[in-house]
């Protein structure tokens, strides 16, 4: 594996709502109290999933609703079960 992945709809909600708000992966980094941006990076990529302790705080620094930013979630978590159980079950 290259490292290449297609960014998914969570990873663009994190781009697009962090970008609306105006921030930098660094802004965001320094205002959570991340030492780099490298954390947000990762999240806005797929590389790593954010701690539940910060959603909350995403949101509210992002300005989106937790309404808004817990569909997002939800949305990527069933995808991301749907394939798993597609896979297990040999369904395509």
């Amino acid at each position: 594996m290259n490292g290449t992945r297609i960014p998914s709809k969570l990873c663009l909600f994190l781009q697009g709502a962090r970008a609306r708000a105006g921030l930098s992966q660094k802004d965001v980094a320094d205002e959570l109290g991340y030492k780099t941006s490298q954390v947000v990076s990762d999240w806005e990529r797929g590389y790593r999933s954010i701690p539940s302790n910060v959603l909350k705080k995403i949101a509210k620094l992002y300005g989106v609703s937790t309404e808004e930013f817990f569909q997002a979630i939800l949305e990527e978590r069933t995808a991301i079960l749907e394939s798993k159980l597609r896979q297990t079950f040999g369904i395509k």
